[in-house]
């Protein structure tokens, strides 16, 4: 498990750990398919990083 949260490097970017999170469906948006402050509080969430 060690090496999960040990950095790397691919093709010059750096990882600050190994964890990859798949495509997933939120199911946060509105019924026409509009962005809710939910959603975006999520995808923030998710740029800034980390594994919580």
């Amino acid at each position: 498990m060690k090496t999960l949260f040990e950095a790397s490097r691919i093709n010059g970017m750096e990882l600050p750990n190994r964890f990859v999170r798949s495509a997933t469906w939120e199911g946060m948006a509105t019924a026409e398919g509009e962005v809710t402050p939910r959603l975006i509080e999520t995808m923030t969430r998710l740029a800034r990083g980390g594994s919580d």
